[in-house]
């Protein structure tokens, strides 16, 4: 949830992600935060059991 509308260019952390992923890889895997957070949950075993609808406002904690 941003705070605050983000001043002339300025764009999500989310969006950098995207791009330096895509210059990198070559690989276009999401266009939203909510398609980062799910491709993340498919990849990485402690966020398997977790999807993005039911983080909610407060999150979920997980084991390390």
């Amino acid at each position: 949830m941003k705070a605050v509308e983000p001043r002339g260019d300025a764009r999500p952390e989310w969006e950098f992600l995207h791009e330096l992923v895509f210059n990198v890889t070559g690989h276009d895997g999401f266009v939203s935060i909510e398609g980062l957070f799910n491709q993340m949950a498919r990849e990485i075993p402690s966020f398997n059991a977790l999807t993005w609808s039911a983080l909610g406002d407060a999150g979920k904690a997980v084991p390390l």
